[in-house]
């Protein structure tokens, strides 16, 4: 997981459609833990503590301020193509 936290990841290119297939890896994978205010997320990462990891990184989603997304799209219909 160390070469995650140092914005190493390859990312997870297509979003799944099954979440349930989704790797805790895939997660951190997919977020850029090289930014300020993912630097908490990015020492547990580092340290190779999931648990506080994942409760750092879901603390981090509800405190923060912007951007606030109000769609789920799990559930979101197609627009116009």
């Amino acid at each position: 997981m160390k070469a995650l936290a140092e914005g190493r990841g390859e990312g997870m290119g297509e979003i799944p459609r099954d979440e349930r297939t989704i790797r805790d890896a895939d997660v951190f994978e997919a977020l850029d833990l090289t930014r300020r205010d993912m630097a908490p997320v990015r020492r547990a990462v580092e340290a190779d503590d999931l648990k506080a990891a994942k409760a750092t990184l879901v603390a981090h989603f509800r405190l923060r301020k912007r951007p606030r997304w109000f769609l789920d799209m799990r559930t979101a219909k197609p627009g116009p193509s």
